[in-house]
């Protein structure tokens, strides 16, 4: 890999979505969205589903499944000019031990037991919330490493060692609060780090943000119970190396993951439109093959604006000058061929289905590159004037498109 296909060296930690929208854009100046999905595939920064969608024209909001993107590369700063093309790779954190699931026997609870277990909940009703618990400065005694149980605990009972956790991101927690839905959360990974553990002793792992916005979330606040994976004899470092080994476990829903669950959902307008394209012999998929229609994300959004009649009329176009050629159903295409429709009901059908058959998807996305060069603008409107281009230059009756509108 080059220098200049790395993300900017200053950036260092985890890559938000606007980060990488600006790169994706910056890319799209000298390359091709081909080439700037290929980089992706790549180095992991950004999706082809975000790709399309700021190619697009970045209408509505981004993909969810893109964000956040991994770490920045680093370039070492003892390397010489020469050097610096070259990539440091990232050490890799040895694998934890196994932490198969282990019950625990249910044994009756002595009277002395069941005081000590009172006095234990309400010394950690006394503690500080989770979002304020600092680093245990001491490390306890534990028991043996590799032992795990499912309980409840409650949220004030846990905290956050801030030696290896990342920050919490409040507006993110607000979001999750003002959203709520109690069969989202799952269970929270924490680590028990024993009696006399100091101000934490169950360390959350992973689900920290979860927590703290069912607490904020709950009427009881941080009185809310949580199911909760208790590890058992880890050290800091083994509970860092635990995180990051979930953390990269942790497979994000891709945009088509996200479409299948809708369609097992019932949703309306996922079925919807997997019917139309049915109707034009296409299937909806993630594959980039012919007869698939990959650019669903922008099939649907024409069924918003124009309803049923301007999706089918779009694949009808479509599918009459490209057959069922994959190139001919990417998502600029797709958005400005109903653009064009949707704004311009009086033109020559017939006409615009000669125009685009003369021109290659290929080349009509050349032509709006060449504009955006020019004079800038949303990319999605930029293919619209392509192809309204072509559709002037075309013999036909019907009326000129003016302006490209």
């Amino acid at each position: 890999m080059t220098v200049t296909e790395q993300a900017p060296t200053a950036l260092v930690g985890p890559v938000d979505v606007d980060q990488a929208i600006a790169w994706i854009t910056e890319r799209l100046r000298t390359k091709s969205p081909e080439q700037v999905i290929t980089i992706g595939e790549r180095t992991g920064w950004w999706s082809a589903d975000l790709v399309e969608w700021v190619f697009d024209g970045g209408n509505g909001e981004p993909p969810t499944a893109t964000s956040p993107a991994p770490v920045a590369p680093t370039v070492r700063e003892d390397q010489e000019p020469a050097d610096r093309g070259v990539v440091e790779p990232a050490a890799q954190p040895p694998t934890p031990a196994s932490l198969a699931a282990q019950p625990r026997a249910i044994e009756p609870m002595t009277s002395e037991q069941a005081a000590a277990e009172v006095a234990r909940v309400q010394a950690a009703h006394a503690a500080p919330p989770i979002w304020e618990q600092p680093a245990a400065d001491v490390e306890p005694q534990r028991p043996m490493a590799g032992s795990a149980y499912v309980t409840v605990l409650q949220g004030r009972e846990l905290g956050v060692d801030r030696s290896y956790q990342r920050p919490l991101d409040q507006p993110r927690v607000k979001r999750m609060a003002e959203n709520w839905d109690p069969r989202m959360v799952g269970t929270i990974d924490v680590s028990d780090r024993g009696e006399g553990a100091g101000p934490i002793r169950y360390a959350v792992i992973n689900g920290q943000h979860r927590a703290a916005a069912a607490a904020a979330a709950s009427p009881v606040g941080a009185d809310v119970w949580l199911a909760c994976t208790v590890h058992e004899g880890l050290t800091v470092a083994d509970e860092a190396r635990l995180m990051h080994e979930m953390d990269r476990a942790t497979k994000k829903l891709t945009g088509f993951d996200q479409w299948r669950a809708r369609r097992g959902a019932g949703d309306v307008v996922v079925l919807e439109v997997e019917a139309i394209a049915g109707l034009h012999g296409l299937r909806v998929g993630p594959e980039p093959t012919d007869g698939t229609l990959r650019s669903y994300g922008a099939a649907e959004k024409l069924l918003k604006v124009g309803g049923r009649d301007l999706l089918d009329a779009t694949l009808a176009v479509l599918s009459a000058a490209y057959a069922k050629a994959q190139a001919g159903y990417q998502a600029p295409l797709l958005t400005a061929v109903g653009q064009v429709l949707h704004r311009n009901p009086g033109l020559d059908v017939d006409r615009l289905v000669t125009a685009l058959a003369s021109n290659r998807p290929e080349q009509l996305r050349a032509t709006a590159t060449a504009l955006r060069e020019a004079e800038g603008g949303p990319l999605n409107q930029l293919m619209a004037r392509a192809v309204a281009g072509a559709y002037n230059r075309t013999q036909g009756s019907g009326p000129r498109i003016v302006s490209g509108r």
